[in-house]
This record gives C-alpha cells, sequence and structure tokens, in this order.
C-alpha cells in the first residue's frame, strides 16, 4: 500500500475501528458484515463517509457487494473513484 492508499484508507480504518468492540486490527481480507464490524445502521453511517471521501454518491444499484465487504475491496473502490476523478493527460 502507497503513502496516498494508507492516507485515503485512514477515516476509513478509524470509523470501522469505532464500529468493533475488539482492541484488533480488522484484517484486510476480513468480511466486515459477517464478522459483525458492519450491520444495518453502521452501513448508513459508512457509506456517507465513503461518499464524503469519493465526492460523489455511492450507487449500491451498480456497485460490487464485494467492494463493501473487506478493506481490500472499500481501497480497490476509493482507488478507481480517485483514478476516475484525475484528469486526462
Amino acid at each position: 500500500m502507497t503513502q496516498a492508499d494508507s492516507e485515503i484508507m485512514r477515516p476509513v480504518t478509524e470509523l470501522l475501528g469505532r464500529f468493533t468492540d475488539s482492541t484488533e486490527a480488522i484484517a484486510w481480507d476480513q468480511d466486515l458484515v459477517e464478522t459483525g464490524v458492519l450491520d444495518s445502521l453502521t452501513m448508513v453511517e459508512f457509506l456517507q463517509l465513503l461518499e464524503e471521501i469519493t465526492e460523489s454518491p455511492i450507487d449500491l444499484t451498480t456497485t460490487n457487494r464485494e467492494h463493501l465487504q473487506t478493506l481490500n475491496g472499500i481501497s480497490a473502490l476509493l482507488e478507481r473513484a480517485r483514478a476516475r476523478d484525475l484528469p486526462e493527460r
């Protein structure tokens, strides 16, 4: 993970850390829904954060569920959003 990746993921990992009672770090391949880190209520707050980071709405009808299940998937989703916003050369 690059420094830029680390910076963009920091608010994500901080928010997810507040949702869990565990003091252990969340694994990058851990399923956040199945392990109870995200539930229906926390998912709303989580999606709002992702929309703030990407500065665009998250369309749940076109977003693959796997992109919201793990830190790896979230990182890939944010990377694509960042690449989409870069000016063309």
